[in-house]
């Protein structure tokens, strides 16, 4: 293994336009309640790019105009604040030193990158066919990134922002930038880092130009009525997408028989890089929204839905004064696709429609969405679970058209599929796009390895390469196309119930009810809904703390948030007693009711047939 040594500290002197304390922004104010004291500990970092000849005085000067130019990256948080009133607030300042750690990397070059072991059934061909480099460059970025994330930020004595360079024989190969979430976000790293691309490349450019929009101005602005109206729209748009919303988009059943656990698969494709561009012009539309529609047309595909509706990552930089914004805008919104078509051009266009319309609708205070989705979650009986979700905004809408179709499918055996066991993160499913150095790189991420497995990541992941390759020549037919054949519907066994929008696995509705009502014999039983579907009906008995169908409703949802596969109940009767055989219908229906309902307010709910 090869060493990073400190061998210097840099001081980057700046000088900005202002001082000056105020509020929190929304997405500053979302990201304490998000992380509580982890924002402290929790960064966002980027890799820099460093051409040919830069030395560490153009990686300092190019940092120097950064941080004058752009206020959060010299701002203090005081969460708890700083007068009576213990608003949270923030305080720029406006002159001031940062650090630089400069690490050297052993001078012979002979560390090699930890070698990543490939999940059974999914080795790459590709892998070890003149990456030694490749894989070293990437060990150290990743030991690099390790060394800012070690000590907390401390964020009311310390600058949000730090920065580390990695140099052999003296020559910078590597630098990282990390700053706490409370500064910036993705879409905020990429801006810095296309801005520092151009700075370090051209010395006349590094000057730090007119004030532009800062956190301080964003306060402010979201404070006024114009500012309030959006996060009102954006709750009124939340609330009609929940309401229909399934319990699991990516309802996929236990499929490995040991393991379990977190896992991302990330592909490295020169194809997608050639692609993308291509088929982003030929169907006016972007880079991110062709990849969006190809996960879009796998999970259709995969799950049987034809309404998708996912949580999605959004920039929030609407209006010009936002383009260039750094600070923490990025939230999630709710995606909305129609999937059922089978032209992928068609897809692309209603994906991009929908990313639009989403982004117009992502900003938000988190406590009142969190109320608006639990009221919605008390209604459906089943809350927003996040389970299906996109991070695009690591790449950039355009690109540069490098090559055609043909260049695209000659360079598929050049893609990499590399593998990395994450923190545990509560997703069945979710797609992160990242770029380095012009190559975009797909991930797949899942917390569920029984259910979603290494395979099933490598398979999804190769058929949205196949996908774009494909379009880069023309519109592809999703219903006949051999591209989509790797990707086969879920097959869900007789355990498997549809409920309402839901897939249901009924052991685990047995089991929800059991924890919920187990006290009082509480039982499930599913009966047939006008649908075609089933429809959830719990028995059990009334008494002490379970007198009212609102109970039992209560009781069902503190316990629904444990189960992806389930959704609670839909109406509950409460009996003076259980019958001997509490798992008999028939007998739980010749008992004495107490009380019968929905559980959620509804004065006329509709009873089940074959409830009594």
């Amino acid at each position: 293994m090869f060493e990073l040594t400190l061998v210097d500290q840099l001081v980057v002197a700046f000088k900005g336009e202002r001082a000056g304390r105020g509020p929190l922004t929304v997405g500053q104010l979302n990201t304490l309640q998000w992380l509580g004291n982890g924002s402290l500990f929790t960064s966002v970092e980027w890799v820099l790019d460093l051409p040919a000849g830069t030395t560490l005085d153009d990686v300092t000067e190019s940092m120097a105009v950064l941080l004058a130019r752009h206020e959060s990256l010299r701002t203090l948080f005081h969460p708890d604040g700083t007068d009576d009133s213990g608003e949270p607030t923030q305080q720029v300042v406006d002159s001031g030193e940062l650090r630089v750690d400069v690490y050297a990397v052993d001078p012979a070059g002979t560390g090699t990158a930890p070698a990543a072991t490939a999940p059974a059934g999914t080795a790459d061909p590709a892998d070890g066919d003149g990456r030694a480099e490749s894989d070293r460059l990437t060990a150290i970025t990743q030991v690099l990134t390790d060394r800012l994330q070690e000590a907390p930020f401390r964020v009311d004595e310390q600058l949000p922002v730090r920065v580390g360079v990695a140099v052999r024989d003296g020559r910078p190969i590597i630098a990282v930038i990390a700053c706490t979430h409370l500064a910036a976000d993705c879409g905020s790293l990429v801006r810095l880092g296309e801005q520092f691309a151009r700075l370090v490349r051209d010395p006349a450019s590094r000057t730090v130009g007119p004030r532009g929009h800062q956190p301080l101005d964003q306060a402010l602005r979201e404070r006024t009525p114009q500012g309030r109206a959006r996060l009102t729209a954006t709750l009124g748009y939340w609330r009609r997408h929940l309401v229909d919303l399934p319990q699991c988009l990516y309802a996929a059943p236990v499929v490995a028989d040991d393991g379990g656990g977190p896992l991302s698969g990330f592909l490295e494709s020169p194809a997608i890089a050639l692609a993308l561009p291509l088929v982003a012009a030929r169907t006016g539309t972007s880079r991110p929204m062709v990849l969006l529609a190809a996960y879009c047309a796998l999970v259709a595909r995969r799950t049987g839905n034809r309404e998708l509706v996912f949580a999605s990552v959004v920039n929030n930089r609407i209006g010009a004064h936002l383009h260039d914004y750094v600070g923490t805008l990025a939230q999630d919104s709710l995606v909305a696709v129609d999937a059922g078509t089978t032209s992928f051009d068609e897809l692309i266009r209603r994906a991009g429609a929908a990313s639009l319309i989403a982004n117009r609708h992502g900003m938000f205070r988190q406590d009142e969405l969190v109320e608006t989705q639990r009221a919605a979650g008390r209604a459906r009986g089943s809350f927003f679970q996040r389970d299906c979700a996109v991070n695009i905004m690591g790449l950039g809408g355009g690109g540069t058209v490098g090559g055609d179709a043909r260049d695209a499918v000659a360079a598929v055996p050049h893609s990499r599929l590399r593998w990395w066991v994450p923190p545990s993160f509560r997703v069945m499913l979710m797609l992160r796009v990242i770029e380095i150095g012009g190559l975009p790189v797909l991930g797949l991420t899942t917390d569920d390895t029984l259910r979603v497995p290494a395979g099933e990541l490598a398979t999804l992941l190769r058929a949205m390469e196949a996908l774009v390759v494909a379009a880069a020549a023309g519109d592809v037919d999703l219903a006949s196309t051999d591209t989509m054949a790797a990707v086969t519907p879920l097959r869900r066994g007789p355990e498997w119930l549809r409920v309402g929008p839901s897939w249901v696995e009924w052991p685990q509705a047995q089991q929800l009810v059991a924890e919920a009502l187990g006290a009082h014999h509480g039982r499930v039983f599913a009966l047939p809904a006008a649908d075609g579907g089933a429809s959830l009906v719990a028995y059990a008995i009334a008494g002490t703390g379970l007198d009212t169908p609102e109970q039992a409703h209560a009781a069902c949802l503190a316990a629904v948030e444990r189960h992806f596969m389930t959704v609670t109940p839909g109406y509950y009767v409460l009996c003076a007693d259980s019958p001997d055989d509490s798992d008999d219908l028939a007998a739980w229906q010749g008992r004495p009711v107490v009380a019968a309902g929905d559980g959620r307010g509804t004065p006329s709910a509709q009873v089940p047939d074959g409830t009594r």
